[in-house]
């Protein structure tokens, strides 16, 4: 995907790593972004930690995870078959067969405040993340382990503060959240006036990036020349 060096108007990601929704809805929103006219400023991405899962401490069994969401197995494969379907249409081969636990996100998510500031390393991060987890059904609880897949490397990242100032952040993203209606993940806050929930396929994020700008004030556009990657690592 092209580099973007301009940014025009905010779009807000609320997301958790473990959500394939999230990967799915991530991916068809960068196209629908690659996609945008030429004579378009190009948006600039905001994220929000929205931890999924918190209560578990070490991995779950993908199986066991499933039958306490859904509360019977058939459930469960119903809905992994329209999500399957789902990252066909997006051209995203999730494979639940791949995907033996789920595990709490809490140090990919302090990690994602740490790159918020990166815009470049953040999304070649998420990239890799979902890549790894949502694709490969790698468990990415452990520094070790996430810097053998992302290359970055957590105790670095995380040196200017503590894991615990680190987790005032994430905290206060779910608060942000809370206040702007944020229920359930994925889900977009297209400036300030329009939100959408779930994940939806990439003519569905073309028709709400043409009513943001539509109907955007133009005095609250702002070029911004930081520069930004959108990249696809698969």
């Amino acid at each position: 995907m092209r580099l973007i060096n301009t940014y025009q108007e905010n779009i807000t990601l609320y997301l958790d790593f473990t959500c394939p929704w999230c990967y799915i809805g991530w991916h068809n929103l960068l196209r629908a972004i690659e996609n945008l006219s030429a004579d378009r400023i190009l948006p600039r991405l905001s994220y929000c930690s929205h931890e999924l899962n918190v209560d578990i401490i070490n991995p779950m069994p993908f199986d066991d995870y499933m039958k306490h969401r859904f509360g019977d197995y058939g459930s469960a494969k119903d809905w992994m078959q329209i999500v399957t379907q789902a990252g066909i249409d997006s051209e995203l081969a999730i494979n639940f067969s791949k995907i033996t636990h789920i595990f709490n996100t809490k140090k990919l998510h302090r990690m994602l405040q740490a790159l918020k500031d990166d815009t470049n390393a953040l999304h070649q991060f998420l990239g890799l993340v979902f890549y790894h987890v949502i694709l490969q059904g790698e468990v990415l609880d452990n520094a070790k382990k996430i810097y053998a897949c992302t290359g970055f490397d957590y105790d670095e990242l995380l040196a200017s503060r503590t894991e615990n100032e680190w987790d005032q952040a994430i905290e206060k993203d779910l608060i942000h959240g809370g206040k702007a209606g944020v229920s359930g993940i994925p889900c977009y806050n297209f400036g300030t006036d329009y939100s959408l929930f779930g994940a939806q396929n990439e003519k569905g994020y073309r028709a709400m990036l043409d009513l943001m700008y539509q109907n955007a004030p133009s005095q609250d556009f702002q070029k911004d020349y930081r520069l930004g990657t959108l990249l696809e690592t698969q």
